[in-house]
């Protein structure tokens, strides 16, 4: 049944019925024609071994990845006008460009080489694996052969037959037989010592499910999407019950937002006889990207997520639309009018988002009948996340902010050393923050990640304890996190002592925020326990933190009959009083 509404309601022909020229606005379609024609003139550039060994060499991912991006983009240009003209003058160099990618070595991005059994360096003719860039070429090159394959034809028929070898070769074959690629997690390997199933695995699902969709016979399209259900499957059976994202926002664009092209699909492909409307877990995981807004492009980020971001807002409409939710679909017509309607369309031509642009238009058709609203919920508490957003005004950006999370620093490969940070923006713009994620080394994902700077504790809102940072790693994690509704607020509890190692001596330290939305105030209040340890013995402080600092000064023994008894350093640990007053009392428990 399955396979007959494929044939029947192909997603090719959905997106056929968009009429192309009529919904492109005039001077978007002299922009695109104009690109063409400049196209034309500049020559096709040629792929090296060195820049493909660059990431290799200095970790710079961005030189070759570039590279590929423009030649897509100057394909997607010929293509688009095209379409709209129907000028031959185009074919010739986008047979050009279609070959030369048929041509190049890889699919793959040079720092996901590692996937392949000689690892990082060039590409292995011996092995094919899929990664996030395979996926999308895969796609690309589907839609490219539906809007100009016939008319591709005609320069030669080898094209279409040298795309159906590559496809099968690229995709099809290490899709269908290749147990061991960690994004699917069919064999429960750790992902980049993480997660199973990552945001690669919806990703590049989204991207070959639409590849056999538009490209591939029945025999191998049946087994492409028997596979993916079961992959994709994994994936969500990972998400927490709450829906949140662990890596972010910015990852959940490539997550859950990917997640939703994947059941549109779907849904699409079945004649909407799928219907995923009464699956609240899924329905969670887009309600999540609206419940970590903050005010327009700011978001409450952690992890590896910038601060300001303007997410894709049909990927948020398709949410709306399935799950037929208002808010959904008045926070992605918000989105695109942040983006301005023109603004996104152009972005995707700047991007060379082939695939994309198409979605992109079909959505536009419905934004116009959509009141932009973001629904800027009063609170949002996600409890296996273990992340609160509080306001003070529900729909509006008036007043405080705060977002706080507790969580664990080994949950994903884009976690920061953050257990317990918080920011605070006021009126909508940001007061105390998370710095976010720089441009992506050789070091992000490797051994040395947590030297560089902005992932590390002592560059959030953290506390650093006895001069010790916060560490990655299983153990390294929240004791509890709890979050209790208050009549005109709320308090979110958390002791963080298990996101430092043994050095920091601390035994437990718990973080309460006090939200007030009558007074626009948070009170955070800082109560821990500090360990003096030895081999043997353990002596136990306790005090009141809201009326002293401590500090903890080294100090070297290098007097040889001081060190002699008492090692080679001796530390001392201050109690600060905060009060000027001339008169207080204050009270510090030693104990076992």
């Amino acid at each position: 049944m399955l396979t007959k509404h494929i044939v029947t309601h192909t997603y090719a022909v959905l997106y056929l019925k968009l009429d192309i020229p009529k919904k492109l606005p005039q001077h978007i379609k002299e922009e695109i024609i104009k690109r063409a024609d400049n196209a034309l003139k500049t020559k096709w550039g040629t792929l090296l071994a060195a820049t493909q060994l660059q990431y290799l060499v200095d970790g710079d991912r961005y030189t070759y990845q570039g590279f590929l991006n423009d030649r897509r983009k100057k394909l997607m240009n010929l293509i688009v006008a095209q379409v709209l003209t129907g000028d031959k003058k185009y074919l010739n160099d986008i047979a050009n460009g279609i070959w030369l990618i048929m041509e190049e070595s890889s699919w793959i991005w040079p720092a996901h080489l590692y996937l392949q059994k000689a690892g990082l360096g060039l590409p292995d003719p011996r092995q094919t694996v899929i990664d996030l860039g395979a996926g999308q070429t895969s796609a690309y090159i589907a839609w490219a052969q539906l809007f100009v394959g016939k008319q591709l034809a005609k320069v030669s028929p080898i094209i279409s037959q040298r795309i159906e070898f590559e496809l099968n070769r690229r995709i099809v074959r290490p899709y269908l037989d290749d147990q061991h690629m960690p994004w699917m997690g069919f064999d429960g390997y750790e992902f980049c010592r993480w997660n199973v199933g990552n945001n690669w695995n919806a990703w590049i699902n989204s991207n070959i499910i639409m590849t056999s969709f538009l490209s591939l016979n029945e025999p191998s399209r049946n087994d492409i999407i028997k596979r993916s259900v079961l992959s994709a499957d994994i994936f969500t059976n990972r998400y927490p019950n709450d829906g949140g994202d662990n890596e972010g926002p910015h990852y959940w664009a490539a997550a859950g937002g990917r997640l939703i092209q994947f059941l549109s699909l779907m849904s699409s492909v079945s004649g909407n006889q799928i219907n995923w409307s009464s699956n609240q877990l899924l329905k969670r995981t887009g309600e999540y990207i609206y419940r970590v807004h903050i005010d327009k492009d700011h978001f409450f980020n952690y992890g590896d997520t910038p601060a300001r971001e303007i997410y894709d807002p049909s990927l948020v409409l398709q949410y709306g639309l399935i799950f037929n939710d208002n808010l959904m679909k008045q926070f992605a017509s918000y989105l695109n009018h942040l983006r301005g309607s023109e603004g996104t369309i152009s972005s995707r031509l700047q991007s060379g988002e082939l695939n994309q642009i198409f979605i992109q238009l079909s959505a536009n058709t419905k934004f116009a009948e959509i009141t932009p609203k973001a629904p800027q919920p009063m609170e949002s508490w996600f409890p296996d996340l273990q992340v609160i957003t509080l306001r003070t005004k529900e729909g509006s950006a008036e007043g405080i902010f705060l977002g706080a999370k507790a969580g664990s620093n080994y949950d994903t490969q884009h976690n920061h050393n953050d257990v317990g940070s918080f920011v605070l923006y006021v009126n909508g713009l940001p007061a105390l923050i998370d710095i976010g994620v720089g441009t992506y080394t050789i070091d992000t994902f490797s051994d040395h990640r947590y030297n560089i700077w902005n992932f590390q504790s002592q560059w959030h809102n953290t506390p650093t304890i006895n001069g010790i940072q916060q560490q990655c790693g299983p153990q390294f994690k929240a004791q509890y996190a709890k979050y209790t509704k208050l009549e005109n607020g709320g308090e979110f509890e958390t002791d963080i002592a298990g996101a430092y190692p043994p050095e920091a001596q601390v035994k437990s330290w718990i973080r309460k925020w006090t939200f007030n939305r009558n007074t626009n105030t948070v009170v955070l209040t800082e109560k821990y326990v500090l360990i003096l340890e030895n081999k043997s013995t353990k002596l136990y402080m306790s005090y009141d933190s809201i009326q002293n600092d401590v500090e903890v000064d080294r100090h070297d023994t290098q007097d040889p009959s001081i060190s002699g008894i008492w090692g080679q350093y001796i530390n001392r640990v201050s109690l600060v009083t905060k009060s000027e007053a001339l008169e207080g009392e204050f009270v510090v428990k030693f104990h076992l």
